[in-house]
């Protein structure tokens, strides 16, 4: 429906969204700062928000900035 009536080339809302097509600001800057800083830090931590804020799509980023070898996309467990 949208991408007929508005001549777009792809679905405008996607469950799957590339990485590189996502709008960052200083939210999420911070974000993947401190999410950096545990995974070096090999800490455990708990991201909780109230629904729509980004939290899905922080964790998204996150995952696409770790080198594929460091965890397993289908469990998402970082290793030791």
């Amino acid at each position: 429906m949208f991408t007929s009536h508005f001549s777009m080339t792809t679905q405008p809302f996607s469950e799957r969204i590339n990485t590189s097509l996502i709008m960052k600001d200083e939210r999420f800057t911070q974000g993947l700062a401190r999410l950096q800083y545990l995974l070096h830090s090999g800490s455990i931590a708990v991201l909780y928000g109230q629904t729509g804020v980004g939290k899905s799509t922080l964790l998204k980023l996150f995952l696409s900035q770790i080198p594929k070898t460091c965890f397993s996309p289908s469990t998402s467990i970082l290793p030791t």
